[in-house]
């Protein structure tokens, strides 16, 4: 019961801080990036990314990776199709993928 009660006062606390985050700045690259911080840290990830796609071009790009490989993720740009990402982005259904690395989408 203890476990539960201290999980549900993180979740709290977390949402929380989002609310205060989004009531104190305008600037909407800061909010994606804390929003997947406190994701990734709520869940206990190893690593968070939030992808957008360009606009321009419809390609998908990391605005937010965290974790040890993240700033080199950033790097990557991805065509509808490719990878996990780009799967989700081609059929517009998500996916939960407990082990990337197994999966025959990994990019």
């Amino acid at each position: 019961m203890n476990e539960v009660s201290d999980r549900k006062l993180a979740q709290l606390n977390t949402l929380m801080e989002l609310i205060s985050l989004v009531n104190s700045t305008l600037d909407t690259h800061e909010v994606r990036k804390r929003a997947i911080e406190a994701a990734t840290r709520l869940v206990n990830a190893e690593a968070g990314s939030l992808i957008l796609k360009d606009k321009e071009n419809g390609e998908l790009f990391f605005e937010v990776a965290l974790g040890d490989k993240g700033e080199k993720v950033k790097e990557i740009r991805l065509k509808k199709g490719e990878g996990i990402a780009g799967w989700v982005a081609e059929k517009g259904k998500p996916v939960i993928v407990h082990d990337v690395q197994s999966d025959p989408r990994f990019f």
